[in-house]
């Protein structure tokens, strides 16, 4: 099976899984088992990027950091009755983070730097969908929006440079990313945003830039991540055939998450 097959296959199994998400999440019956199971998918993202810093040595408290990311993302579920439990969360894993280094641990610095860099970098961006979900009108809209403008970027990126593809866009961090490719995903992730226009009561200009915007934050998560995997020597973490990880298929959205959520925040002043 090649690899474009893989591809196809994976993807689309995984967007039947989102949209079943989207579509449930407002379900009552639904809720608990959703919020656990957002959780778990955002413990196995901080699972394969605890991966990168232990390729160069270090050493995170990775199972502390997959338990706090989980945490995290399950305070922000309730959050709306009870504000205060992300940050009970956050506070209780410092603690027991340097508790562990004052006990036995080694290098505090560098691994305590890479355990919370983890939750910063994914755990705390990702959660927007729990709060774009939790406190807006037409959330499964808005989310629907959010991830599909997304990841329609990075098929018009990739088909983009795989068909037109020439000059490098990232070459000493991703040779393959070409200008043409993220031009290409630009192009689509507008024309896609334009589609939700009507939905989302956006104007014709709100809707291009907003594509623009999500399209633009996409690559560059994408590039962020592949910056972190290079520098670790790591390609991917093969756990999603033709995908390569997890980590890989939800990077273009820890950027555009946040700025869609604060777009909405931003509209409703």
């Amino acid at each position: 099976m090649t690899q474009f097959i893989q591809r196809l296959f994976v993807g689309s199994g995984l967007i039947l899984i989102t949209l079943l998400w989207i579509f449930l999440s407002n379900a009552e019956p639904f809720k608990p088992f959703l919020a656990f199971a957002y959780a778990f998918f955002i413990g196995i993202v901080l699972w394969e990027f605890y991966r990168l810093p232990i390729a160069k040595g270090c050493d995170p408290l990775d199972k502390i950091g997959v338990l706090t990311g989980a945490a995290f993302i399950l305070s922000l579920f309730y959050a709306i009755d009870h504000p205060f439990f992300p940050f009970i969360i956050l506070g209780l894993s410092l603690v027991w983070g340097f508790g562990y280094f004052l006990a036995m641990g080694t290098d505090p610095l560098i691994n305590l730097s890479t355990t919370y860099f983890g939750i910063v970098y994914l755990a705390l961006p990702l959660g927007c969908l729990v709060l774009i979900h939790n406190h807006f009108p037409d959330s499964r809209l808005w989310l629907l929006y959010a991830i599909v403008v997304t990841k329609f970027n990075d098929i018009g990126a990739y088909f983009g440079g795989k068909l037109f593809g020439k000059h490098p866009l990232t070459p000493t961090i991703s040779p393959l990313k070409t200008y043409e490719g993220a031009i290409s995903g630009l192009t689509i992730s507008m024309l896609t945003s334009l589609t939700f226009s009507t939905f989302l009561n956006l104007n014709l200009l709100d809707s291009l830039i907003l594509g623009f915007c999500i399209g633009t934050l996409a690559q560059f998560g994408d590039a962020a991540e592949s910056l972190l995997k290079r520098d670790a020597k790591i390609k991917d973490s093969n756990s999603l055939p033709g995908l390569g990880g997890l980590l890989d298929v939800v990077d273009s959205l820890v950027f555009t998450l946040p700025f869609v959520y604060g777009y909405i925040k931003f509209m409703e002043i």
